[in-house]
């Protein structure tokens, strides 16, 4: 799995410094929506951040964990989560590798 940031669509990098085994790839950039894939290998993270969007994550295979405002759950297959903009959340997964479609909801 990927072993560092990688470049998105947009020219920007992901994921930022102490996310570690994702690896992301941009579906579709349409309007103000980016559509991606993500991959978490056994043991990845995506470090506590927020965004100055809103954001909802689709988990679609494998098991892991999301944790919104510092409270953690497991993330089971189909949920959905939402993230709105300025919350501080995270994704990793522990014993499993995990997949999920993340659309990003940019501003004008």
């Amino acid at each position: 799995m990927g072993a560092g940031p990688c470049r998105r669509l947009n020219g920007s990098r992901f994921p930022g410094p102490g996310s570690v085994g994702v690896e992301l790839r941009d579906l579709l950039r349409r309007g103000r929506r980016v559509i991606a894939n993500l991959r978490f290998a056994e043991h990845a993270t995506i470090d506590e951040h927020s965004a100055d969007f809103d954001i909802d994550v689709i988990r679609l295979c494998g098991g892991g964990f999301v944790s919104v405002n510092r409270n953690a759950v497991p993330f089971s297959c189909g949920e959905l989560i939402a993230w709105p903009a300025g919350v501080i959340h995270c994704l990793w997964t522990e014993a499993s590798s995990m997949e999920t479609l993340m659309v990003e909801h940019h501003k004008a």
